[in-house]
């Protein structure tokens, strides 16, 4: 078949009805390009983004609507549509006279003839190279660099001594087009994608929101939305995006045929005798070295070869709201060709910007913070070794991976160790949350003033967000519906500390949170949360420091063995001014967990007998922890020496119970046929072959060497053999489960069977769970006098005496 690119672009010619600009594709035309897109797999957000051109354009032309004569050239062109030959035709042949150029409605457009069930070879493309920069665009470009690059390169944190390179760092962002915050769903959809009891990934990962489509790569979300708001909360990135573009458009690397310029909206807006943007743009790019005038801007804007974007649609004075929406909205209609992109922090008055589609910047994911790591590093300093140490820490600290999502806090904290070559935890939540509450609006000068959305000063903000926090931890709540807000705000009026919130309005507290501050993200339509789990901590144990010597610490110490309140003890220990004092008062309240119970107390002094026989390989705390059920990954800190060969060890209950996603065992009775039986993924079986089951049970009990031994020359080797496993497994894995079982029960027969009722088993478990919270506490803070941990650390895990021998030995 002989065809020739481009030549539908005859029958638009033919047609003659329309006018020079705009042609109207005949039916047949549209016809083949239906058929085109079927053949060639191509969708119509696919072919805009080939093209560089809005969907609705390619929508148009597919309906046989008027479209531009180059953008039908291209399509024709891309689309390889052309007159089909007749049977029998010789290759140059003329081709069949052109239909009318009357418009057919899709339904009455002629139908394709069946193809037959044949496999066609990958059709020949003919690609389309981008669109040429004019040598008009070229030297604009060219006379722009130099001054764009000194007055936009910069970024300053505050009190930093200096600004840094945004595009020497800078990555390009990903956006949402279908927008989380915007959904309409319930809390139990966002519980759904989340564990309550471990928010962490998902905080870090930023997908506590739910979105239906992935993110996408900013240039190509904006070159399919020609006409965009990008939405994002303090410290997400939005003026990075424009200027990122800005340079990326200037240097030809995308949308080349434009000519980019990046504008703050409030100069332009504050700009004498209030021009509209066209004169605006006509008086700024002549001080900027750009030979320009005010019609040339018109016949770029008019050809499409205008790139504005736009910066701090947020930061407009309310008053002036009004005459910017209507301006944005005239030049949008004036020029539908022209790319316009607008940053802005969620504002009420974006959806009044008409043909403008709302992008939400989307939280980095681990590729791009480790990508981000790696270049900050080799452009400051520090290079690969600096770089991998910090990727280490990331791994290592859930709180410090949390806060990398948000570029500002990432940025923050890489400076922060290039300075230090260390990084706590504790001291980077206490500058990221100033830093977010007070000291960023404050670097902004009066500029933000208008939107100053609650007039609390800082320290009640504070107030009010710890009173927050701890009310989400007691209920264990996560995610709050603006309703409920509403009440918590107004129960904050009505309590005893009520008359100073007088000037508090709850919708513009919840403002201030969320817009102002990003320490509140909607997560979906009417559904908040605090923008990090680390942050709620954090708020939770400063207001308990702060109110600590009124209260006390018994509330606080109800909370002991929940693991949800664990980093607020962490946190706490490192605020306080005197931490020995609330360890001591720690120590003395996870005693009496178990003070009352005989039957717990005397299990206690028991496992700690076991402990004694193994004092020359590990801490006789080690070992009563292992007895006591203690995970061995909380349980290394006892025993730095041996921390790492520790942390590979786990009670043989806690091992079976961890492999199938359990909980509720502290029975030392074992059935390890049943629970292999039911791990579907052969945890356990793959433990026992990296013998870290059975290295302590061998210690402990010498005779089971033999019979694990023996056992494991049974089986294929999971790993080194999966599918050899998989199969010897379906066919004999029942009956070797049976022969372990026996092999561990059995010497368990000399030693002494406790039984304990539920309030005991769940007593016991809180009693290890606290102890876990005492010793992180212990490690994690710098402030601790040696004779407050050594009198803490020997203690650990020993049994309290009964409250009536206490209160003797007391007195």
């Amino acid at each position: 078949m002989n065809r020739t690119p481009g030549m539908g672009l005859s029958k638009f010619q033919q047609g003659g009805t329309m006018a020079a600009k705009l042609v109207r594709p005949p039916a047949e035309v549209v016809t083949q390009a239906h058929q085109a897109m079927t053949r060639y797999n191509y969708t119509p957000e696919s072919l805009a983004a080939k093209l560089q051109v809005a969907t609705e354009t390619v929508t148009q032309f597919l309906a046989g609507e008027p479209v531009e004569t180059t953008l039908a050239t291209q399509f024709c062109r891309v689309l390889q549509l052309g007159p089909k030959p007749k049977a029998g035709d010789a290759p140059n042949s003329s081709a069949v006279p052109p239909q009318p150029p009357t418009v057919l409605p899709q339904s009455a457009a002629p139908e394709p003839p069946p193809q037959p069930p044949t496999v066609l070879p990958e059709p020949e493309v003919l690609e389309v190279p981008p669109l040429a920069r004019s040598e008009e665009v070229d030297r604009w470009c060219a006379q722009l660099l130099p001054v764009f690059t000194p007055l936009c390169d910069g970024v300053r944190l505050p009190d930093a001594p200096r600004p840094f390179s945004l595009l020497a760092i800078a990555l390009e962002p990903l956006l949402y087009e279908d927008p989380p915050s915007q959904q309409r769903l319930e809390i139990v959809d966002l519980l759904e994608a989340c564990h309550p009891e471990n928010l962490t990934p998902f905080h870090a990962e930023g997908s506590l929101s739910v979105s239906e489509l992935p993110p996408r790569l900013a240039r190509q979300a904006l070159a399919h939305h020609p006409r965009a708001i990008a939405i994002g909360c303090l410290g997400t990135g939005k003026t990075s995006l424009l200027r990122w573009i800005t340079y990326q458009c200037l240097t030809g690397q995308w949308l080349p045929q434009c000519l980019p310029i990046y504008l703050s909206l409030v100069d332009w807006l504050d700009a004498p005798g209030q021009p509209d943007l066209l004169t605006y743009l006509a008086h700024t790019l002549p001080r900027l070295g750009v030979t320009i005038d005010a019609p040339t801007c018109e016949r770029l804007g008019h050809a499409g070869h205008l790139l504005l974007a736009l910066d701090g649609l947020d930061e407009v004075a309310p008053d002036a709201v009004p005459r910017l929406l209507q301006e944005l909205n005239y030049f949008g209609a004036r020029f539908p060709h022209c790319h316009l992109v607008v940053a802005s922090r969620p504002v009420p008055y974006t959806n009044q910007l008409r043909s403008f589609v709302e992008l939400e910047l989307a939280p980095w994911e681990k590729p791009q913070i480790q990508a981000f790591v790696q270049r900050w590093f080799e452009v400051y300093g520090g290079g690969a070794v600096e770089s991998e140490a910090f990727g280490e820490l990331l791994k290592r600290d859930r709180c410090i991976a949390e806060m990398s999502a948000l570029p500002l806090l990432l940025t923050l904290m890489c400076s922060t160790y290039h300075k230090r070559s260390r990084l706590f935890a504790i001291d980077m939540l206490r500058e990221g949350f100033d830093l977010l509450l007070e000291r960023w609006e404050a670097s902004k000068g009066d500029r933000r003033s208008y939107h100053r959305l609650s007039d609390l000063p800082a320290t009640q903000k504070k107030d009010v967000l710890g009173r927050l926090a701890i009310h989400a931890l007691e209920s264990q709540t996560f995610f709050f519906e603006e309703v409920q807000l509403e009440v918590f705000w107004h129960g904050l009026l009505r309590g005893p500390e009520g008359l100073e919130y007088q000037l508090l309005a709850g919708s513009h507290l919840l403002g201030s949170f969320h817009v102002q501050h990003g320490l509140l993200r909607l997560r979906a339509k009417g559904i908040y949360s605090y923008s990090h789990l680390c942050f709620q901590e954090y708020a939770a144990a400063k207001h308990i420091a702060l109110h600590s010597a009124t209260e006390g610490y018994q509330k606080l110490f109800h909370h002991l063995g929940n693991l949800s309140w664990r980093n607020v003890f962490v946190y706490l220990t490192n605020m306080l001014g005197d931490p020995d004092r609330f360890l001591h008062a720690m120590k003395e309240a996870v005693d009496g967990l178990i003070q009352d119970d005989r039957h717990l107390r005397q299990y206690v002094a028991w496992a700690g007998e076991q402990g004694q026989t193994l004092r020359q390989v590990y801490k006789p705390t080690a070992i009563t922890a292992m007895y006591l059920d203690i995970d061995f990954e909380k349980a290394r800190l006892l025993d730095r020496a041996r921390a790492v060969e520790i942390a590979h060890e786990r009670a043989l209950e806690r091992a079976r119970q961890r492999s199938l996603g359990e909980d509720d065992g502290m029975d030392t009775q074992i059935d390890i046929g049943n629970a292999m039986r039911r791990a579907v993924d052969f945890d356990l079986a793959k433990d026992f072959f990296r013998r870290r089951i059975c290295n302590l049970a061998r210690l402990m009990e010498a005779k089971l060497d033999s019979r694990l031994t023996w056992l494991g020359v049974q089986a294929p080797h999971p790993e080194r053999e999966k599918q050899k496993f998989i199969q010897w497994w379906e066919q004999r894995g029942e009956e070797w489960a049976k022969r372990l079982r026996e092999a561990i029960v059995q010497p368990r027969k000399t030693i002494k069977d406790w039984e304990f009722t539920k309030p005991q088993l769940e007593a016991l478990r809180r009693y290890h769970d606290a102890n876990a919270q005492l010793v992180e506490c212990l490690n994690s803070c710098r402030r601790l006098q040696a004779e407050t941990r050594y009198a803490i650390e020997s203690t650990l895990l020993v049994p309290p005496l009964p409250k009536t021998e206490s209160a003797k030995i007391k007195r």
